[in-house]
């Protein structure tokens, strides 16, 4: 890469939903040198699905937990 930056915006939907937006920019060198990069580039894609997925799963055992605590100290 000539460069590469990631944005990561953070929007309050409501009390209990964020939207996430992340945004991408990339300049890829010229001829051969290149290449490398734009192969990472096709696979990106698939880490932001597992990155969805693992932070999805992470939130919801995070709140399980936070829920059962909440419980706990209350009654």
């Amino acid at each position: 890469y000539i460069f590469l930056f990631n944005y990561l915006n953070f929007h309050k939907l409501d009390d209990k939903k964020t939207l996430i937006e992340d945004q991408i920019e990339a300049e890829f060198k010229t001829g051969w040198r290149g290449i490398v990069g734009r192969l990472i580039w096709l696979g990106l894609p698939s880490l932001f699905v597992y990155r969805h997925w693992k932070t999805k799963k992470l939130l919801l055992q995070s709140s399980k937990k936070m829920a059962s605590i909440s419980q706990y100290m209350t009654g």
